[in-house]
């Protein structure tokens, strides 16, 4: 049964049958690359084909990965290497779909041990309606056409001990992980929400991919406190108040602590 299917998706509209143009906005931000996924199609055609991948994707059986605020799907044509980002619940302090890219931009190449998903381009669909406790509202559904990582999150090892690859050595995972860390820090970046869901273990060389930027953020000031790198702001009613996200640093030891031990010694459970 499709997650996102035609006449509830958004994308319906993609159907030849209703609508024969796209209507919605596509930004490719990596054209070179998705190109070279895609090298007979011209650049209209290909935005049209990106916009029919996301109708053709959204099914239980493609997905890889899901979350508060979003589920991925994996493009069911291994060659393609590439999966979708469906945003689906925009909470207070998180980024629009073109500034979550951005960041992966920014940090694609930021460490030759630790990697971030390339980034290529960004879907926002025509307006929908939608039912939300029993009134009509318009919406529209948010996509991150990115990189597929052929990996396993930290959180998946709890359940399955058998994805962690021969040879691992959490050591040297969690102190590639660390320098990685510090760089993005010198970057002024900041992740913002570092745990055990959006650190990935990559299969083929059992480094760190660090995932989902969508509650990042920039420092721009020099003498910019923690407490005002790690805060946003949201509306509580009429009053507007200050929140606390998740501290990089503290968040890792957290997770080195939790997860170190438990990667390189059998006998351990958490």
């Amino acid at each position: 049964m499709p997650l996102l299917g035609r006449g509830d998706s958004g994308f319906e509209s993609l159907h030849p049958d209703i609508m024969e143009k796209f209507a919605g906005q596509i930004n490719v931000h990596n054209k070179e690359h998705l190109e070279q996924k895609f090298p007979t199609l011209e650049e209209e055609a290909y935005k049209e084909s990106l916009c029919a991948f996301a109708e053709k994707i959204f099914t239980e059986e493609n997905k890889v990965g899901f979350g508060k605020t979003a589920d991925v799907f994996k493009y069911p044509e291994e060659d393609k290497n590439l999966c979708f980002k469906h945003v689906h619940n925009m909470l207070p302090g998180n980024n629009d779909i073109d500034t979550e890219i951005e960041f992966m931009d920014d940090l694609y190449n930021l460490d030759e041990h630790v990697r971030v998903p390339e980034a290529f381009a960004t879907i926002v669909s025509p307006m929908k309606l939608k039912m939300e406790g029993g009134k009509r509202t318009l919406v529209k559904d948010h996509v991150i056409v990115m990189e597929y990582i052929d990996g396993c999150t930290l959180e998946e090892t709890l359940t399955n001990r058998s994805l962690v690859p021969e040879g691992f050595d959490a050591t040297e995972f969690f102190n590639k992980l660390e320098v990685f860390i510090k760089k993005m820090h010198e970057k002024k970046i900041y992740h913002r929400d570092l745990h055990h869901k959006n650190v990935m273990i990559e299969f083929a060389t059992g480094n760190p991919v660090v995932i989902d930027f969508g509650r990042s953020g920039r420092s721009y000031m020099t003498d910019e406190s923690e407490q005002d790198i790690y805060s946003y702001e949201e509306m509580e009613g009429s009053r507007v108040v200050k929140k606390i996200l998740p501290n990089d640093k503290v968040y890792f030891q957290e997770m080195r602590k939790q997860y170190e031990e438990y990667l390189t010694n059998s006998e351990i459970t958490i």
